[in-house]
């Protein structure tokens, strides 16, 4: 029987809830790492933790149920903050998602479409960019290198738009108490959700999409068409390419003078259907 205790774990780094990596005992930073979340103290020991896997089952369960189970603190470190977007090269260091974990292995060639050849124990296999970063070292409880801070990442370059409530009335805005908006991070200010436009069956090179990513909309413009409904997408304030589901994809429409405006509308159009208004 498991004894677990209901005291904050205040003696150590992690808390109940947080999201970390464990790997197993001898294995240190070449991992595998798998995903989990602390759910509590070990009872009268502070070198223990329960945790709840995120890709690992039971296997006395058949398959059907996470594993939960007992780790030492040391073989434990909090989740890496996600980078948003990094270009690896031949020789770089990494961490390579695989096998329900996070690996460390070397980049041994870049290949198409997103793409890397990964060395890791001897053996090499192909990994998508977006099932890597770069390998830090998790010591004295923070990462090394370092992260660089918020004001300096490439983040703050890109238009980003969350969802928030109005608890009242924006100044200079016709939005009403309630009334579900997006806002913009460069201070462009408030809009209304755009209207939801007929599905899409497929985007098409150099169509203007936005994009969720890190619980936001990002422009972008679609720059290849991939198989299995993927896309890659050009951002061009920061000159990056991403890859995305068709999921995680929507038209672009631009909000202008307080009404959205789809992309098969020209802004000219838009103008003459504003003056006809007038009339």
């Amino acid at each position: 029987m498991v004894l677990v205790s209901n005291f904050p774990m205040s003696q150590t780094l992690f808390n109940k809830g947080d999201q970390v990596e464990v790997t197993r005992p001898g294995h240190g930073s070449t991992g595998p790492y798998y995903p989990a979340m602390v759910l509590r103290p070990v009872f009268k020991d502070k070198a223990h933790m329960l945790v709840q896997h995120q890709t690992l089952t039971n296997p006395n369960a058949d398959g059907s149920k996470t594993l939960i189970e007992i780790v030492e603190l040391r073989n434990a470190r909090l989740v890496p903050p996600r980078e948003l977007y990094q270009f690896f090269k031949v020789g770089d260091d990494v961490d390579a998602y695989r096998d329900k974990g996070w690996s460390r292995g070397t980049v041994r060639d870049i290949l198409e479409n997103s793409k890397y050849l990964v060395a890791f124990q001897g053996q090499e296999f192909q990994c998508q960019q977006f099932n890597l970063r770069l390998h830090r070292e998790w010591e004295d409880d923070s990462w090394v290198p370092h992260f660089q801070e918020e004001k300096t990442s490439p983040v703050k370059s890109r238009k980003l738009v969350l969802k928030l409530k109005c608890s009242n009335r924006t100044s200079g805005a016709s939005f009403e108490n309630g009334t579900v908006v997006e806002v913009s991070s460069d201070e462009e200010g408030y809009r209304t959700l755009p209207p939801r436009l007929p599905p899409v069956a497929q985007f098409k090179v150099l169509q203007k999409v936005d994009t969720l990513y890190n619980d936001g909309w990002w422009k972008g413009t679609i720059s290849k068409v991939l198989s299995g409904s993927k896309y890659v997408v050009y951002f061009s304030s920061t000159n990056e390419e991403l890859e995305f589901k068709h999921s995680n994809l929507r038209p672009h429409q631009d909000w202008i003078n307080g009404r959205w405006i789809h992309g098969y509308m020209s802004h000219k159009e838009h103008f003459t259907s504003m003056l006809m208004a007038r009339i």
